[in-house]
């Protein structure tokens, strides 16, 4: 993956839309989750001192 976001505008619309799906799902189904979850606080305080990566990540992955 290069530093630099290189997208068509086909993809970045088919990412948008995608991201819209996912919050519009969120928002159908907060009533039927819990308010808060509980985390292992040993994986919270690693995720707060990870290194911030160098590179970006695929977006299409992170939508999945």
């Amino acid at each position: 993956m290069t530093k630099n976001l290189q997208l068509s505008a086909e993809e970045m619309r088919q990412l948008g839309y995608q991201a819209v799906d996912l919050i519009v799902d969120h928002m159908n189904h907060l009533k039927s989750k819990p308010v808060s979850e509980t985390i292992d606080s040993n994986i919270f305080r690693d995720k707060l001192i990870e290194t911030i990566p160098e590179n970006g990540s695929n977006p299409k992955e992170l939508l999945h």
